[in-house]
């Protein structure tokens, strides 16, 4: 699939997950997401910014896989902690389409260093984008 200007957008596949419909749209490299949750490993995610209109490429815990957060829309959306963004705007929502590619590393990161910062400062960003 070819998105704005020619780029390649994220390759993602339709599976059959636990949603009320039954179907949702994964990256094709949910695998990875899943082990390094169960791992509790850092991502190195290759994904298009919205707001930079390019690819960037940030190292990432993985938080969760859902419904965009407002209620605005029904696409599923992948929720990430991004150790490299300035501080404040840590919280990254992804949708499948936006994902480049995700590569597991060996680095661990562990929940309860970030968790509780981000639930008393961040808000959870409008639609499945990238917050800056």
């Amino acid at each position: 699939m070819r998105g704005r200007r020619g780029r390649e957008k994220g390759n993602f596949q339709r599976l059959r997950l636990p949603n009320n419909k039954g179907v949702s749209t994964v990256h094709e490299d949910h695998d990875i997401f899943v082990r390094s949750l169960e791992r509790e490993t850092k991502i190195k995610l290759t994904f298009i910014s919205r707001k930079h209109d390019r690819e960037k490429i940030s190292l990432c815990a993985p938080l969760h896989f859902s419904k965009s957060p407002t209620g605005q829309g029904q696409q599923d959306c992948y929720f990430f902690w991004d150790f490299g963004a300035k501080k404040g705007s840590n919280f990254l929502s992804l949708s499948p389409s936006q994902m480049v590619r995700m590569e597991l590393t060996d680095e661990v990161f562990y929940t309860q260093d970030f968790y509780c910062f981000s639930r008393s400062t961040e808000k959870p960003p409008k639609d499945p984008d990238i917050d800056e």
